[in-house]
């Protein structure tokens, strides 16, 4: 950070930091590490003439984000047999479709009424025309 003269510098994936060992000499270290699991976790380091000092805010996930990261779980922890069990690649399809616009409302808020019929639609173009 001296040879470009930089007054801040961040550093994201800062996980694994240790800050006692991570001191740059007139940079002060503000960071908020993530040491209960991998991966995550900011570190950012001001020039210590500017004078900052830390400032802890909670701010909350937005709604839709905390609702996409659930159905996200809920993706990576499905277990997808009815899709991966099958050879045949239209019931593959229709299986994967089926199981992703029966999810409950709560879990997927975009999957409304309206978004499941033009998906029904569109695979109905899809089976119904020849490739």
């Amino acid at each position: 950070m001296r040879s470009t003269c930089a007054d801040i510098g961040a550093i994201t994936e800062a996980w694994q930091i240790i800050p006692e060992v991570c001191m740059v000499q007139d940079f002060q270290l503000f960071h908020h590490l993530r040491s209960e699991r991998r991966g995550g976790g900011v570190a950012v380091y001001c020039r210590s003439i500017l004078s900052l000092s830390h400032l802890s805010v909670d701010v909350p996930p937005p709604a839709v984000e905390a609702l996409g990261r659930e159905f996200g779980q809920w993706v990576m922890h499905h277990p997808w047999t009815k899709v991966l069990e099958v050879k045949d690649v239209c019931t593959k399809w229709h299986n994967f479709v089926t199981t992703i616009t029966s999810k409950e409302r709560h879990s997927a808020p975009w999957m409304r009424p309206r978004i499941k019929r033009f998906i029904k639609q569109r695979n109905w173009a899809l089976y119904s025309s020849p490739i």
